[in-house]
């Protein structure tokens, strides 16, 4: 039933909203669940399928739940009460040892003190070591989690300092104080650390205004940040991936991640690429080539969540961006009908198979996927893709209506916002790196899809604010 489905859910997927697409996923997943216990009567897994109920991801307007709950979820407002929890934890019973994660465990002994610690032989020592880098890890990890549930506003309250606080405490409270708030003292009533735009609301679609407190209560010290991070994708049976989530596990520079804005600019990005969606190629003569048309990208933008005083400057930039020539050579046809500009020119085996004529191109934008790797489900969208074929060996007037002849090559273009450090010569590699791993999965991801090999995939990163193309290969390459 799991591969089964799987398969039909592959061709269904580009069909459907982003809805739609998450219930088949769901269903994807409860069919390899019923696998084991699978019988000759296919009206038992009907029946099952009817009976299993799935949780929506927001059933409810407020809901109450652990960090660990959370995980998976997103929400338009977080609230975090109560983050004063030790970042170790209670200490264990007994110290084990072992050569590797995976290995039989070849060391124990009684969970030594301080004043005994270092009377212990080096390989205590170095289990001890272990044991604090893994447990501070996962508590990094869980408070990661937390901090990235929110959608437009998060909201953390700490309690305050006491009287006698010399140093701030090793927790979760304690290390958010040091990072965003200097490590000042935590007075009562008082916001340590506030960014972002408070009146964010105001500019979604819903005009429906919030409804107020009927009581205003004393607040304890308050770290409160307004942003918007990237969505996370539900886990239930089969591990989930997306692309960007492989971005953020990359290893950058503290400064970038502590970057937060107001969520304006992650909003920007959101416009442009729903207008991106809208040009299959600018140098095309026929009427879906590219519909930029003025009052319809106006209505796109309001319906992602933009203003009207952010619109009338982001449709100039858009369209001035669109002049710019590293972007033009990416959403114009003749870029990839021309053999020494095309994506593949110093690729000889591809040219070599698409030389008997104008490669047949085909474009789709905005294309959600979702791969089956191994035991995960890798899914996202894709801001846009190029499929080149072989001319087939009866082509028509106009070849590149034809879908008949062999996918010889692929192409994946991911088009990026992120502003430029302007005294930084080396911003751009910079963020090549950050984004290599969501390249890759996107790699992974076509290579799954068409039964392509690696070396037939290209993956590009449009970068719009300095008018860069950069291809990005793996590293290992």
């Amino acid at each position: 039933y799991g591969h089964t489905i799987y398969g039909w859910a592959r061709r269904l997927t580009p069909e459907c909203g982003p809805r739609d697409a998450s219930r088949l996923l769901q269903l994807v997943e409860l069919a390899y669940r019923y696998d084991p216990e699978a019988g000759l009567r296919t009206r038992d897994f009907i029946e099952r399928v009817r009976s299993e109920h799935v949780e929506a991801p927001t059933p409810a307007d407020v809901r109450v739940m652990t960090i660990h709950k959370s995980k998976g979820l997103e929400f338009d407002i977080v609230v975090l009460p109560q983050l004063d929890v030790n970042l170790i934890g209670q200490t264990p019973p007994v110290l084990v040892g072992r050569p590797d994660a995976v290995a039989p465990i070849d060391f124990i002994c009684r969970y030594p003190n301080e004043s005994l610690r270092r009377l212990l032989p080096q390989k205590a020592l170095d289990a001890y070591e272990r044991y604090g880098k893994q447990v501070l890890r996962e508590s990094l990890c869980v408070l990661y989690v937390a901090l990235t549930r929110a959608i437009h506003a998060l909201h953390v309250i700490v309690a305050p300092a006491k009287k006698n606080e010399k140093s701030l405490p090793a927790t979760f409270a304690g290390l958010l104080r040091a990072a965003l708030a200097g490590g000042v003292p935590a007075d009562a009533e008082t916001v340590l650390y506030e960014h972002g735009n408070p009146l964010w609301h105001e500019k979604l679609a819903d005009s429906t205004k919030p409804r107020a407190s009927a009581v205003e209560t004393p607040r304890p010290a308050a770290l409160k940040v307004a942003w918007a991070p990237t969505p996370k994708l539900r886990r239930r049976g089969l591990d989930r991936e997306s692309p960007s989530a492989r971005a953020h596990s990359a290893k950058v520079e503290l400064a970038t991640l502590m970057a937060l804005d107001d969520g304006r600019a992650a909003s920007r990005g959101s416009v442009f690429h729903a207008w991106f969606e809208r040009i299959e190629w600018l140098d095309s003569t026929e009427p879906d080539g590219a519909d930029l048309d003025e009052a319809a990208m106006r209505r796109i933008g309001a319906r992602v969540g933009a203003s009207p005083e952010d619109l009338a400057e982001w449709l100039a930039q858009f369209r001035a961006k669109l002049q710019n020539p590293g972007l033009r050579s990416v959403l114009s046809r003749g870029t990839y009908l021309t053999p020494r500009t095309a994506p593949w020119a110093g690729r000889p085996k591809i040219a070599g198979e698409l030389a008997g004529g104008p490669p047949v191109l085909e474009v789709f934008r905005e294309r959600p996927f979702a791969v089956r790797l191994r035991d995960t489900l890798l899914n996202g969208t894709f801001d846009r893709l190029v499929l080149a074929r072989a001319q087939p060996a009866a082509a028509g007037k106009d070849g590149n209506q034809l879908r008949g002849g062999k996918l010889v090559a692929v192409e994946v273009l991911d088009f990026k916002t992120d502003a430029l450090a302007p005294d930084d010569p080396k911003a751009i590699d910079k963020i090549v790196e950050r984004y290599r791993p969501q390249l890759s999965a996107y790699r992974e991801a076509v290579c799954g899809m068409f039964a392509l090999p690696a070396d037939r995939v290209m993956t590009r990163l449009v970068l719009l604010e300095a008018d860069e193309v950069r291809e990005v290969v793996d590293s290992h390459e």
